[in-house]
Order: structure tokens, then sequence, then C-alpha cells
């Protein structure tokens, strides 16, 4: 008997996608003004300030993606929590109690990471201890209470979760289960333990950094090149091209990694695509070379 409850993901879905289009719009007009103005102080700021947006950018890409696979999943045995990269197996002879938020006068603090529809993150709450919220939703709160620590959550149907558990309690466990969690470093050891992966892994980021020294080596020593459209700009606009390689190569590392550790596909298109982006930088340093001439 194993029961899928699965959070609102909307409204979290639209905030963050919408700040990811803000702050992807900003950095884009930050990075290609600045390399199409002569290298100075204020080119040189404008890209800095493109890139640092890439930090919070990160950070939203893998909040979205946590709050699309949060899933909550309760079995006669356990508790299976995942979010993004993340499961947790808790077995419920480590769970103390589970009560709805509502049950208690005091109102639940949360997070500070918290963001409307995406209430994921830590607060240590007194008499709880540290808490891992795993919320979309401020209210219609479950927290599950276990030894030192605890779990908030927001199953779309709070009250049958909290019902679903107190028969499951009743009925006792079927069989004894081993806690169990993998996260993101866990992951990471699998993929790097297979030595081709590594390899075109490490091969894309070696390009990657060639392409920009080719790009700033060209940049410091001509004052201008001949763009795609056969018109002379400034050599600063090469950056353009290290660029392009960059986001080219950690898309498709991403896009990789996902793709292999859900093993939807053959091991080979995965290496394909991590080859592509190596062969990408390499292009687009030839253009840069071709454009320098």
């Amino acid at each position: 008997m194993n029961d899928a409850f699965t959070p609102s993901k909307q409204l979290g879905t639209i905030v963050l996608t919408s700040l990811l289009v803000i702050l992807a719009g900003a950095m884009l007009f930050l990075l290609v003004t600045g390399s199409r103005v002569p290298q100075d102080a204020t080119s040189g700021s404008r890209i800095s300030l493109g890139f640092g947006l890439l930090i919070p950018i990160i950070y939203l890409l893998n909040r979205l993606y946590e709050l699309l696979t949060l899933q909550y999943e309760l079995s006669r045995s356990a508790l299976g929590l995942r979010w993004g990269l993340r499961q947790e197996t808790i077995p419920l002879e480590m769970v103390k109690w589970v009560r709805l938020a509502t049950d208690f006068d005091n109102r639940l603090p949360l997070p500070f990471s918290a963001l409307p529809g995406c209430v994921i993150g830590h607060r240590a709450i007194n008499g709880l201890g540290q808490a891992r919220f795993l919320a979309t939703e401020r209210q219609n709160l479950v927290i599950i209470a276990l030894a030192e620590q605890a779990v908030v959550i927001s199953p779309n149907e709070p009250a049958a979760f909290v019902q679903q558990y107190e028969r499951i309690y009743e009925l006792g466990s079927l069989e004894k289960v081993p806690f169990k969690s993998t996260d993101v470093g866990t992951l990471w050891r699998l993929v790097w333990a297979d030595r081709t992966a590594r390899g075109l892994i490490l091969l894309g980021g070696f390009t990657t950094v060639l392409l920009w020294a080719v790009v700033l080596g060209l940049g410091a020593r001509y004052p201008q090149v001949t763009w795609v459209t056969l018109e002379s700009v400034p050599a600063s606009q090469l950056l353009l091209l290290a660029i392009l390689g960059s986001f080219t190569w950690a898309i498709d590392l991403i896009l990789g990694l996902l793709l292999y550790l859900l093993q939807r596909i053959s091991p080979v298109m995965v290496y394909c695509l991590w080859g592509m982006a190596a062969l990408s930088s390499v292009l687009l340093m030839l253009a840069a070379l071709l454009m320098s001439l």
C-alpha cells in the first residue's frame, strides 16, 4: 500500500519562471552591451555584473527543479521524499508523530529562503529542532516529527495524509527498512566513476577555458575584427562567442547529468551530448580566429 501525495506546484512554477526570465534577460542585456563597446571600465563592469547574475539564476533553476520533482510517498514501512536530485526513505519507526500545523496555536516560522509557492529550506524551531521544509504553500502544512528534527510538507490533502499515517500506524509496519538518503554528492560520485563520462566532462571544461583564453588573447591583440555580418566591430565583441560556448557547455553538462542519472536513454547518447559541448567550443575558437584574420 503505497500512496503518493503531490503538492500544488502552479504558483511556485509561475513565480520562479518569471524571476528566471527577468534575470536571464538582464544578464543577456549586460553581456551583449558590455561586449559591443570598446574595452574600458564600463564594459568590464557590465560583463562582470552579467556573469554575477549566473549565481541567482543557477539557484532559481535548482529551486525550480526541486519544486517540479517534489513528491511524498507513504507506505506501510516508510515515508519517501523526493525533491530535485535528492531522495530520502525514512522508516516509519523513526517517526514520532504526524500533525497538522493548524493543530498548534503558534504560527509555524518559515525558512528565510521561502518564496511564494516554493517553501523549501531549513529553519530551527523551538520544540522541533532543525526543521526541513519541503512545501509549496504557507498554509495547509503537515509536520512530521522525528527524533531530533522534523520535516514539514504540504500535500494537496493534508488531512487525508494525516489520516492515512494514523491508519498505517494502527496496522503496523510490514517490514523494517533502513534509512536511506541520496544526495547530489552520491549521484556525482556515480557519474565520476564512469571513465568515459569523466573524460568528456573534463574535455568540455578544458575546451571552454581554452575558448576564453583565445578570445581574450585576440581581443588584446586586435582592436577590431570582421564579424559574421562582414562589418568591422570592436574585438571585445568576440566575448559573445566565449559566452555562447560557456552556456552551451553548462547546458550540455547539466542536461547530460540529468539524463545519465535518470537512465531514460542510452549512455552513448549522453556521451555524444557531452562531446558536442567540446566540439562547439572548438568550432567557436576557429570562428574567432577567422574573424581576426
